[in-house]
Parts: structure tokens; C-alpha cells; sequence
């Protein structure tokens, strides 16, 4: 390559599954189109760090609840969209995680159930509200209601 370093345009898969020699030699990995790819994949990508370039082109992660919530910043920053692919019962925890996911948006005809214990119910943020379809009480939680002043719930 006389010193310089090569440019490789491909999809993500195949960017991935480029072997450490021709690495050594890539100054810029750039995605050739708009694509999607599970959290994992765009966990390696980010991984490529200052040599990875989406391009222009559009990158959608595409997964289940728990993969989503667990994305970082910088992985979320190559991202156009991230895209819920299944219903998911989650827990107030994931549900704020899932929350702050900047473009999050549920594949056609999936879910999100919010489900935990009082305690964590009543800390729930709006947000988290605001992408929930249900949001229930775990089913073996006993929950009494007092009437007195207000409202409480309590657990046992």
C-alpha cells in the first residue's frame, strides 16, 4: 500500500469478518448502505472505534428488550433508529433503560409490559410510562389498599 491506508466500503457483516492482517492496513471502514443489525453486531462496530464510518447510510439496531436497554452511548451515536423486535414483559429498571434510547421504536405488533413491585411502580418515570402498553403489578405480590387520608400501597 506504499504507507497509505486502505479504505474498505461493505456491508457489516462483512466489515466484521475482515481478517487482523487486512485490519492492520484499513484507515476507514464505511458501511456501502443503510442497514440493520442485532445489539451485538453494533457492539463490534463500535468496538472499531474512530475507524468505523456508517457513511451517510442509516443504521437500525434491531433486537429484543434486554439487548436494547443495554446499549451505551457511544453505540446508540451510530444508530439511526433502534428497533424493539418482540414483545418483551421488563422489569422498571429496563423499562428506564429503554426509555432513554433516543430513537426506540416497537416493530409492527409488539409490546411492552411493564411489570414489577409497588415500590418500583410508583418510582416509574413518564418516559418509561410513555413507551409501556402495560404496566402491571408482578402477579404475586399481595397488594392492600388503605383508604385514609389518601391512598398508600404497601407490600408483603
Amino acid at each position: 500500500t506504499g504507507g497509505r491506508l486502505l479504505t474498505v466500503t461493505d456491508t457489516a457483516d462483512a466489515l466484521l469478518a475482515l481478517d487482523s492482517d487486512i485490519m492492520l492496513r484499513v484507515g476507514t471502514l464505511r458501511l456501502v448502505a443503510d442497514e440493520t443489525v442485532n445489539a451485538a453486531e453494533l457492539r463490534d462496530l463500535a468496538e472499531l472505534g474512530f475507524k468505523f464510518s456508517v457513511n451517510g447510510h442509516a443504521l437500525t439496531v434491531a433486537d429484543t428488550a434486554i439487548p436494547l436497554a443495554g446499549l451505551n452511548a457511544i453505540e446508540l451515536a451510530l444508530t439511526s433508529q433502534q428497533l424493539l423486535t418482540s414483545s418483551a414483559v421488563v422489569s422498571v429498571h429496563t423499562a428506564e433503560e429503554l426509555a432513554v434510547k433516543p430513537n426506540l421504536v416497537p416493530a409492527s405488533g409488539v409490546t411492552l409490559t411493564i411489570q414489577d413491585t409497588v415500590a418500583h411502580l410508583l418510582d416509574l418515570s413518564e418516559a418509561a410510562q410513555d413507551i409501556a402498553d402495560v404496566i402491571r403489578l408482578i402477579p404475586q405480590h399481595l397488594v392492600r389498599l388503605w383508604v385514609d387520608v389518601g391512598v398508600a400501597f404497601t407490600e408483603n
